[in-house]
């Protein structure tokens, strides 16, 4: 990786120069995120809504989801499976296989990027440069996990991943 600026400027002019806006919450993650009758989801606390990038949420939700529960999980193994995630526009049966039976953490963690992903592509509306937003996306929320030293690790092997994926935002 050149450096950590290139990336976030890299990141930042592939996000800004996106035409297409949308309305977002703004502040998507699980603290924001209530149960209704124990099955329905209800998404409160909006703040921070308005215009922004159509991905935003989808990739803000699946790094906080990923924060919490790999937290609980060996970091190698949390490491590996981030970079599997990010290499790849499509999470394939040997990234489900090769994760199998590494606790629920790793598997819920692992469901819940297959439904973001799916999400973000039905959103994307046939955008042949979807997979690098979100990565970028990702690049950029994990800068600003840095000022949480517990969550280092996490935003060590988005950017190892970001940078070394087939499809890699250029720095």
């Amino acid at each position: 990786m050149n450096s950590i600026d290139d990336l976030a400027s890299h990141a930042l002019e592939m996000l800004t120069n996106h035409d297409v806006v949308a309305l977002v919450h703004g502040d998507a993650h699980l603290r924001n995120i209530l149960l209704r009758n124990t099955r329905e989801p209800v998404l409160v606390d909006f703040a921070n809504a308005g215009p922004g990038h159509p991905l935003f949420d989808f990739v803000r939700l699946e790094l906080g989801i990923w924060t919490v529960l790999l937290r609980q999980t060996d970091r190698k193994v949390a490491q590996t499976l981030v970079a599997k995630l990010l290499a790849r526009e499509t999470i394939d049966s040997e990234v489900t296989i090769s994760f199998k039976r590494r606790g629920p953490a790793i598997e819920v963690a692992l469901q819940s990027s297959v439904l973001i992903r799916e999400s973000c592509r039905a959103v994307a509306r046939g955008d042949a440069s979807w997979f690098d937003q979100y990565r970028s996306m990702h690049g950029l929320l994990a800068l600003l996990a840095l000022r949480r030293p517990a969550d280092h690790y996490l935003s060590f092997a988005v950017f190892s991943a970001v940078e070394s994926a087939p499809h890699a935002v250029a720095v």
